[in-house]
């Protein structure tokens, strides 16, 4: 049985519009990525971020990054533009998304690498909620529980 003794906080900071990425395999979801959506880019920085975008959902595997969707913000993917509008056409879909911060009271040891006491929180949001980390470090995104019937 965990220890979730570990005292820590959950702070709402927003609430944001995420596409989530269908069950399909990752490698199906990003030969399509790239046969469809490379069109919308305008330039070579956006062929970049497209591709960053495209890496991420390949380094995906469950339970890595929590327990609910890979999502993304609506926000990020903006510069595609009608691109958008082909990903809820493969599938994706837009959902409200609450981002936290995850303020974990400890004893003023900082390190970067999940130790026990980080296991025993991520088991217990586990428990409670769908959520995955963000980007953002401290960050988590949590999924409403409607979501819950449909992953």
């Amino acid at each position: 049985m965990p220890n979730y003794e570990t005292p820590f906080q959950l702070k709402f900071l927003r609430e944001e519009k995420h596409l989530i990425k269908p069950k399909l395999s990752v490698r199906v979801q990003s030969q399509m990525l790239f046969d469809v959506l490379f069109q919308y880019t305008k330039d070579e920085a956006e062929e970049v971020r497209l591709k960053e975008f495209i890496d991420r959902i390949r380094n995906t595997e469950d339970g890595i990054y929590g327990n609910g969707p890979f999502s993304v913000p609506l926000a990020e993917l903006a510069y595609l533009e009608e691109g958008c509008k082909e990903l809820e056409l493969m599938g994706w879909v837009e959902v409200p998304v609450f981002v936290f911060e995850l303020v974990v009271n400890s004893s003023g040891e900082e390190n970067d690498e999940p130790g026990p006491d980080k296991g025993a929180i991520t088991d217990l949001l586990a428990e409670m909620f769908l959520y995955n980390f963000s980007p953002v470090p401290n960050q988590i995104y949590v999924y409403p529980k409607t979501l819950a019937m449909w992953v």
